[in-house]
């Protein structure tokens, strides 16, 4: 079996990553958010090709005064990616950064269920005798089979 970090090392490291609720909501709130800016950059895409073909279909003689047009719409789309990319990219590092030094839970976890396997057995048994053990004190008591002395 690979050895790998403590199980103590994994539960502390994971435990500061934090998937909780609350990181769970903040989440699938920035997954709502980057699937509607995607949906946000496509119209914005089909709109700056509205303004292109507008501005295509523009006599020559008049494309100087519709250059600010074009020009704003242009501009509009950069700011609206740049954004998204902002959302999007502060979205991974805030997922990235408590992930970065997580150790992989996977042989620590194969390892604690390697003990759990082992120690099964080990625990029915003791499980069984003290159920037993039980039993034989309900019987005393009932029988009235004690010596007396620790009465």
């Amino acid at each position: 079996m690979e050895e790998g970090p403590s199980l103590e090392l994994c539960i502390a490291v994971w435990a500061e990553v934090g998937l909780s609720a609350e990181r769970h909501a903040t989440l699938d709130n920035q997954a709502i958010s980057i699937s509607d800016n995607r949906q946000d950059s496509a119209v914005g895409r089909e709109a700056l090709k509205d303004v292109i073909k507008d501005f295509r279909d523009t006599p020559a003689e008049e494309r100087p005064r519709r250059i600010g047009v074009l020009i704003k719409a242009f501009q509009a789309e950069v700011d609206a990616l740049t954004r998204r990319q902002a959302f999007a990219e502060d979205a991974f590092l805030n997922l990235y950064r408590p992930l970065a030094d997580a150790p992989d839970p996977h042989a620590s976890l194969l390892a604690a269920a390697a003990e759990i396997g082992r120690l099964r057995p080990e625990a029915a048994a003791a499980a069984a005798a003290a159920e037993g053990l039980r039993r034989e004190l309900a019987h005393i008591d009932a029988t009235g089979g004690g010596d007396g002395e620790n009465e």
